[in-house]
């Protein structure tokens, strides 16, 4: 992969949804779509749901971005509902 050079005019929203499809493009092959309106690529199937949110800070002159990761399982939120309060507890935040 090699790094682009934008030009000085370039709009911060460009780069960004530049980076966003750079990062979309290597995780096509497993299973992942970009949603550019909603600027995350998920991948969803029978099970699991695996998301991540792009939180963009465009500046006058900068991009900046944070990347959420949101794993969701239908059969864990099964389990929890069946064994109310003695349910595994399994909340992640990256930051």
């Amino acid at each position: 992969m090699t790094g682009k050079v934008f030009p000085p005019e370039t709009k911060p929203r460009e780069i960004f949804v530049y980076v966003c499809e750079r990062i979309a493009q290597t995780l096509l092959p497993y299973g992942f779509t970009y949603r550019k309106s909603r600027n995350e690529i998920a991948r969803i199937n029978d099970d699991t749901d695996c998301i991540f949110h792009f939180q963009p800070s465009i500046k006058s002159s900068s991009v900046r971005f944070r990347i959420y990761i949101e794993v969701f399982s239908k059969k864990y939120r099964q389990l929890e509902k069946e064994q109310g309060e003695n349910a595994p507890t399994g909340s992640l935040f990256l930051y």
